[in-house]
């Protein structure tokens, strides 16, 4: 029977196209309950299959640990791509500020002037900062963390805050 925007043709074309895929379709069983059968977890029998026992492989292979260690691993994670380690970021030419016509590096200005780096502390943020500026406070996070670690001194988590006890 025609519906309103189809012609006889068509649907005689669509009843064909219905009975083609309803033919393709398996049918169930009548003991198929349709769920999945354990026929897929079957393994081949252990005779025919073989071990190397020779391989290359160890066991407690340091593949999957950090290069270096885990120690440098918080300060690694600090530097920025292309910078290998804190020393050859801290050869960084200033790129702004009152040290960009001196043609200084970070480590120097960092060294050589604490209250510049107290300033920058307060100042440049990662909201108020970009580009060179925020990498340069990046820098002194890091280096603020790493001073941290080798003065053995125990800082606030997630800080540079250094921790100060009571007598």
């Amino acid at each position: 029977m025609a519906s309103g925007n189809r012609s006889i043709e068509d649907e005689k074309m669509f009843q064909q196209l219905a009975q083609r895929r309803a033919s393709q379709m398996p049918l169930p069983t009548a003991g198929s309950s349709g769920a999945m059968t354990d026929a897929s977890k079957r393994r081949i029998e252990d005779a025919e299959f073989e071990v190397d026992t020779e391989s290359d492989w160890a066991v407690g292979s340091s593949f999957m640990e950090p290069v270096g260690g885990t120690e440098d691993l918080a300060t690694k994670a600090l530097l920025p791509a292309g910078i290998t380690n804190m020393a050859m970021w801290g050869k960084t030419k200033f790129a702004f500020g009152k040290y960009e016509k001196e043609k200084t590096n970070y480590h120097t200005v960092f060294e050589k002037d604490p209250n510049y780096v107290s300033w920058c502390r307060k100042h440049l943020t990662k909201d108020s900062s970009k580009g060179p500026a925020l990498d340069w406070s990046r820098y002194i996070k890091a280096r603020d963390l790493v001073d941290c670690k080798a003065a053995n001194v125990p800082f606030y988590a997630g800080t540079t805050l250094r921790r100060e006890f009571c007598d």
